[in-house]
């Protein structure tokens, strides 16, 4: 296996898209938490700060595609999450102070890793909403092993 130089540029521009995605699926449940009627606006706006984000080198459509099949696929994440942490041991899980930051940043990195693949791969349609549902298993996954109390629910 021969080792190459591969330029900055090229593992960095998929984050310019994928941040936005992210961050329009985190404003959307902070909107529906809110206010829920403010949901649209913040989708609104994170699907045109993601066409405009990855105009240049992906190309709107493509841009707009992703996130639109990405917001999906939360929203079926969303379901499978909350299925799965009310019928496990994690329902009610009390997870000590130092240890939160852990299953989040994992599940992030994970979306990251896997987005920026499906990027450089020219197939982030398809592989950008995989590395979200990978995000969140990955999420699930760190939450049932870091340290913390044992929940439980009624």
């Amino acid at each position: 296996m021969e080792l190459r130089a591969v330029s900055a540029r090229d593992w960095l521009t998929p984050l310019a898209v994928l941040v936005p995605i992210l961050a329009t699926l985190v404003a959307a449940v902070a909107a529906l938490v809110t206010w829920p009627p403010l949901i649209l606006g913040a989708v609104a706006a994170g699907l045109a700060v993601t066409a405009v984000a990855g105009r240049r080198t992906y190309g709107a459509r493509i841009s707009l595609a992703t996130a639109g099949v990405t917001l999906v696929a939360g929203v079926v994440a969303s379901f499978i999450f909350l299925w799965a942490v009310l019928s496990t041991s994690i329902c009610g899980k009390s997870i000590a102070d130092a240890w939160v930051w852990v299953p989040w940043t994992g599940a992030t990195l994970v979306y990251l890793a896997v987005g920026s693949y499906g990027f450089r791969t020219l197939r982030p349609v398809f592989v950008v909403p995989m590395g979200l549902l990978c995000g969140a298993f990955t999420l699930l996954a760190l939450v049932r092993v870091v340290p913390g109390t044992p929940g439980y629910c009624d």
